[in-house]
């Protein structure tokens, strides 16, 4: 099977928008040779199931529908599956009939066979235990269950085909750097964070500490600081702590298409989340391949699929407490760290995981399930 000439349906847990994770960068690599319908699920609700289309580009569509009701996982399943039945109907009408359903959603459409597709993907990025026992009936409806963490695979309770997929790297076409806030001061050392700096997981303590000892170094930070297609954030606890030290500076937002060419200016990347609190949520991370995409020496907390990558690529810190350390002691090395050598190897490395490629070994796995 090729995954070409095809009507695919992907349904995602974040809406179109500013920022893309995995899911957005699956539909546009799809699109290519596909066409694809991305589905939004507004935050609103009505009755009518309103359904709107947006064009992204000639093979490449966003589907809005309005929410029923909420709560889909508090309520028996039987009642879940008459509403899906009914928004699965809806939604074919619009698009027609679908080749693949693609689902990275784990918390709406329980039954993939109502959409009465070829090919049905189960595919969670992301652990959420409150809905375990509806992944497990989601996952027996699909043909193939992908995901990009091992740990994320062992829990769902199902006997359909499980593979590992690591995440993707999008292609880093050449563009413009977009303006930023605040200009990225050469003639020092600029440490830099990509993602939604609100999230929990993050080791707020070990970073703030890292920040204030490192104070000859500048901290940029891009990516939203509370509310984004993303999911709405009201807490910016983290952003107002991060926010008081002197040199830290938040970008904003940088459409994706600008984002390489906007931090070519950093020295060193940094993930700084707690791994013992969050084993399986932190069992993986697609900011990694982001990072060493950039040529850039990386920073990173502990995740078990890095576990044996070389120091001269990235430094994984075991315990979040040397964090502030770590720093210091790249930033004292930086033309070893970032030579021409070990950036082409970093970049080398990431775009093994072009989503080209990873869709190629999807391609493999359908054609032997």
């Amino acid at each position: 099977m090729k995954l070409e000439n095809h009507t695919i349906l992907i349904i995602s847990p974040e809406n179109w928008g500013d920022v893309f994770l995995s899911k957005h960068h699956y539909a546009i690599e799809l699109s290519k040779k596909n066409k694809v319908w991305f589905l939004n699920a507004k935050g609103n609700r009505s009755l009518k199931c309103l359904i709107q289309t947006t064009q992204i580009n000639n093979t490449l569509f966003v589907l809005d529908y309005y929410n029923l009701f909420y709560g889909f996982g508090k309520i028996p399943f039987l009642f879940t599956n008459c509403i899906n039945s009914f928004l699965s109907k809806k939604i074919k009408n619009t698009i027609g009939k679908v080749d693949i359903v693609w689902n990275f959603e784990q918390a709406k459409f329980f039954n993939l066979k109502l959409f009465k597709a070829k090919h049905s993907i189960f595919h969670p990025v992301d652990y959420i235990p409150s809905f375990l026992d509806f992944k497990t009936r989601l996952a027996n409806s699909s043909d193939l269950i992908i995901s990009v963490s091992k740990e994320i695979l062992t829990t769902i309770n199902s006997d359909q085909p499980k593979h590992f997929i690591n995440h993707g790297i999008s292609p880093k076409e050449n563009s413009l750097p977009a303006k930023l806030k605040y200009p990225i001061n050469s003639n020092k050392t600029n440490v830099g964070y990509i993602g939604n700096i609100n999230i929990p997981y993050i080791d707020i303590e070990n970073l703030s500490n890292s920040i204030e000892r490192n104070s000859n170094f500048d901290f940029h930070f891009f990516g939203p600081t509370a509310s984004s297609n993303l999911g709405n954030n009201s807490s910016t606890l983290n952003f107002d702590k991060i926010n008081a030290y002197k040199n830290t500076y938040f970008q904003g937002i940088i459409n994706q298409n600008n984002l390489k060419e906007s931090v070519n200016e950093i020295d060193i990347f940094i993930s700084c989340y707690d791994y013992n609190k969050y084993p399986i949520r932190l069992s993986n991370s697609h900011k990694i391949l982001e990072y060493l995409s950039t040529g850039k020496v990386v920073i990173s907390n502990y995740f078990p699929i890095y576990k044996n990558i070389p120091e001269n690529l990235m430094l994984i810190i075991d315990e979040l407490s040397n964090f502030d350390m770590a720093i210091k002691k790249v930033s004292a090395q930086l033309d070893f760290y970032n030579n021409p050598k070990n950036q082409s190897e970093r970049i080398k490395f990431a775009n093994n995981y072009s989503y080209k490629n990873q869709l190629k070994k999807i391609e493999q796995i359908l054609n032997i399930i």
